[in-house]
């Protein structure tokens, strides 16, 4: 398999990830502020069993609390501290991602949550699944071709850097676009997702395509995914042989059925 970065990236932003998760601490700070935002939230943002994000009181800081009680939870850090670690390393790596404030760890506050990870929102962004299904009928072909450019090198430099995202649906990218630029700019979020030092396997990169390809839904014209995936192609060149689309093809209609049974969309 080609690699998106040679072994020195990739070993050093395990490294700085490793760094920052030794160092970390629980943010006592932030302890009365997380669990205000969790008894009283301005705004439930999501929900599920195991996670829950949050907008609190503080308009521009959002609290995303994790249960982490498996079997070997108490040998490892927290959800949130790893997510916090992996964060401050794309940040430090020059990777656009949501600022990490803090975390929270083990506070009775937000039982039965075990940890919260405190991050400050990017202002005037939407998500990417939220920006192409508002505007893609007016695009022009010209249009659609430089943001497919735009997205497929931010796609990439994640590789490039020594990093990996296991979720990288259109829901997990925030689009922006400056004052000083018709040109968007994109941010990754859900930082708990993010692998630092790992290099992807054929598999996730198609997992990863899959992602991507089925949470943009029909509002994407199939040509602009066929050339975001020759893009690709070209750091990954495996991705030419002849049954990697039908692969990608196959796997997001399979997502996108699963979705439809469990009424969980991307």
């Amino acid at each position: 398999m080609k690699s998106t970065g040679n072994s020195t990236v990739f070993a050093a932003a395990r490294a700085r990830y490793r760094g920052h998760l030794r160092a970390a601490r629980s943010d006592d700070a932030l302890t009365a502020r997380a669990a205000a935002a969790y008894a009283h939230p301005e705004e439930v943002l999501k929900r599920s069993p195991h996670q829950l994000l949050v907008r609190g009181q503080d308009a521009d800081l959002i609290f995303k609390f994790y249960t982490d009680r498996d079997l070997f939870a108490r040998w490892r850090p927290s959800r949130a501290r790893r997510a916090w670690a992996a964060a401050i390393a794309m940040r430090e790596s020059e990777l656009p991602t949501i600022e990490v404030l803090g975390f929270v760890d083990d506070s009775p506050a937000f039982a039965p949550f075990t940890s919260c990870l405190v991050m400050r929102t990017i202002p005037e962004t939407m998500t990417l699944r939220e920006w192409v299904r508002r505007n893609h009928r007016r695009w022009t072909p010209a249009q659609w071709d430089a943001y497919r450019h735009a997205l497929s090198t931010f796609w990439l430099s994640l590789g490039r850097h020594g990093f990996y995202h296991d979720d990288t649906k259109a829901l997990n990218i925030l689009v922006k676009f400056p004052v000083e630029t018709p040109f968007p700019h994109f941010f990754w979020i859900d930082p708990e997702s993010v692998h630092p030092g790992h290099r992807a396997s054929r598999h996730q990169i198609l997992r990863n395509l899959a992602q991507l390809n089925g949470s943009l839904r029909s509002w994407a014209p199939d040509a602009q995914r066929l050339r975001f995936l020759d893009e690709v192609a070209r750091v990954h060149p495996w991705l030419r042989a002849p049954n990697a689309e039908a692969v990608i093809r196959r796997w997001t209609h399979r997502r996108l059925l699963k979705e439809k049974q469990t009424r969980c969309g991307p």
